[in-house]
């Protein structure tokens, strides 16, 4: 289970508009057709940075907070965080 990478463009409108990021993380099981889906507490930049950078790190701060809720719900298939296997 991993979580996949997060497009840097995607978080860049939360700095634009200085708001904040929910990350949401799916398991699935095709066995028995459930699904289960988890949503972090609002990501917001941790230090007030300009330039290209703050949207990476904002990127990566939103990819590890994935990847924790992974790891804490199990599963058996995991779907990225734009829902695609």
């Amino acid at each position: 289970r991993a979580a996949g990478t997060v497009p840097v463009g995607h978080v860049g409108a939360a700095l634009a508009t200085n708001t904040s990021v929910y990350a949401a993380a799916a398991v699935s099981s095709p066995l028995s057709r459930s699904a289960r889906v988890e949503v972090s507490a609002a990501i917001r930049e941790r230090k007030r940075r300009r330039g290209p950078l703050a949207e990476v790190e904002l990127a990566e701060h939103v990819q590890h907070r994935l990847q924790a809720r992974l790891d804490e719900m199990g599963g058996a298939q995991v779907l990225d965080w734009l829902g695609e296997a």
